[in-house]
């Protein structure tokens, strides 16, 4: 399934790319800002990590949660590619596989929490349909099963953790295409997370070139078309 979810992913955002390309451009219609700002790339990176329209309108909590969460996004992308190997260049902070000993998994739970709950408060509650509490409430249990296997990696006894070793096992097969399971992994208590946080990550990589979820994509393009 992990195989099918990959080439999934990458052929829906390919064709979703090519679609946007062929799609005609309205002549009547400009998406330039203006006054134009003279370091035009800058200016683009800045509308897209800093929010400024965000902070102009005074909502300062969705500003303050939305930099939490691609933060914590960030560095557990990085502690993932960890688990294939070790990587010098990550290490420059000391820690043992995901940065903060567990924070960067609470830190995205809590930000989850804070936009499901936001989205039952008016105006944002008329505006919300199912897919958008789907896909907050995937994304959350996910991070919870995430979040539970690496804190019993950090704290939990021996025998009772699944050992980063086993873990690089089991990717580096993913890899060279002959998966296999450790025993350190099948034997684990851990291992019904274990297998629910990978499918439902499985499920996440199918189901996001057709969500909204894409415009962590387009937010560049889109950004890049208003400052060119």
């Amino acid at each position: 399934m992990l195989y099918t979810a990959i080439l999934i992913f990458i052929i829906g955002i390919i064709l979703l790319l090519i679609r946007i390309g062929l799609a005609p451009t309205p002549k009547a219609i400009t998406l330039r800002v203006y006054p134009e700002k003279r370091y035009k790339l800058l200016a683009m990176l800045s509308d897209i990590f800093l929010l400024p329209g965000v902070t102009r309108k005074k909502y300062l909590s969705y500003w303050v949660f939305f930099g939490l969460f691609h933060i914590a996004i960030f560095f557990l992308f990085l502690g993932h590619i960890e688990l294939i190997a070790d990587i010098k260049v990550i290490q420059l902070v000391k820690h043992k596989i995901f940065l903060g000993k567990g924070l960067m998994g609470l830190l995205l739970i809590v930000s989850l929490f804070f936009f499901l709950f936001r989205r039952f408060r008016s105006p944002y509650r008329e505006l919300s349909v199912p897919e958008d509490f789907i896909l907050i409430l995937g994304l959350l249990v996910t991070a919870f099963f995430g979040s539970h296997l690496n804190l019993a990696t950090l704290y939990s006894s021996h025998g009772f953790d699944i050992p980063l070793e086993a873990y690089r096992t089991y990717l580096g097969s993913i890899i060279r295409f002959r998966p296999t399971i450790p025993d350190e992994i099948s034997g684990s208590p851990h291992q019904v997370i274990l297998v629910m946080h990978i499918l439902l990550a499985n499920i996440f990589f199918i189901y996001f070139p057709f969500s909204k979820v894409t415009h962590s994509i387009l937010t560049f393009f889109s950004n890049a078309v208003k400052r060119r």
